[in-house]
């Protein structure tokens, strides 16, 4: 019996995962003056309108955007976005030290370079002591690190149609305002003074419709002072971003 030689040919076929959709959220942040914002408030508009009123003022120079994130995540993820720099100060401070003799003796046979007598001077001298202090300042012993700019961080959760995002998010600007000497003399310490925003929130949100979340306006000592205080108005659009089949 004569065996056959059966070949088998195995054909392989590309198998194609769909990408998932992703989730962009884009944080905005508006300014315009304190009475405009308390009129444009009690307007009553829907967050819509109350964001394209904002735009239109933009481009008319009457509103000023202030803040523009872009952030991109996968449904269920936590993404975050910083845009900052480190700021390093002292937190604690060796004490400032004075020398155990707090001068040296005084030779007051003293001679020019001739090798003629000359009188010491007697400006430096106390009780044949001259007053000089080698002392050593406070010095810093630990530090802290913080970190001044933006930081965005969302979690998005799309529901299977896709229409509506339940939305975990957190924005924080910090900025340095200036530098605050504490103490005096020997144990003065340069401290920072820092601004600080912050908005924290969960929403439930409609796909690509802005959302207002709040009011994230920056401390008077932050602002200009020559100019009327501002208001910001701080809105989120998020939207889903269809993958390519």
């Amino acid at each position: 019996m004569k065996l056959s030689k059966i070949l088998i040919t195995f054909a392989c076929t590309g198998i194609v995962q769909a990408t998932p959709d992703k989730i962009q959220a884009v944080y905005e942040a508006f300014s315009i003056p304190k009475s405009e914002a308390a009129e444009l408030q009690r307007a009553g508009h829907n967050d819509q309108a109350f964001y394209d009123v904002l735009v239109a003022a933009t481009s008319e120079k009457k509103a000023k955007q202030e803040k523009l994130i872009v952030l991109r995540t996968s449904s269920g993820q936590l993404a975050s976005s910083a845009q900052s720099s480190e700021l390093i100060f002292p937190t604690e401070f060796n004490p400032p030290e004075l020398p155990n003799q707090v001068g040296i003796p005084l030779n007051l046979n003293t001679t020019d370079q001739e090798g003629k007598p000359k009188s010491p001077d007697l400006s430096e001298v106390n009780t044949g002591i001259a007053s000089i202090f080698p002392s050593t300042p406070a010095t810093p012993s630990a530090f802290h690190t913080y970190n001044t700019g933006d930081t965005f961080e969302i979690e998005a959760n799309m529901d299977p149609s896709g229409n509506t995002i339940d939305l975990r998010f957190s924005y924080t600007y910090n900025r340095l305002l200036g530098m605050d000497v504490w103490g005096q003399g020997l144990s003065e310490a340069p401290m920072p003074r820092i601004s600080h925003q912050n908005q924290t929130t969960s929403l439930s949100v409609k796909n690509g419709i802005p959302i207002l979340v709040g009011t994230v306006t920056p401390a008077l000592e932050a602002q200009d002072p020559d100019a009327p205080e501002r208001v910001w108005f701080a809105f989120l659009t998020t939207t889903v971003i269809k993958s390519s089949e």
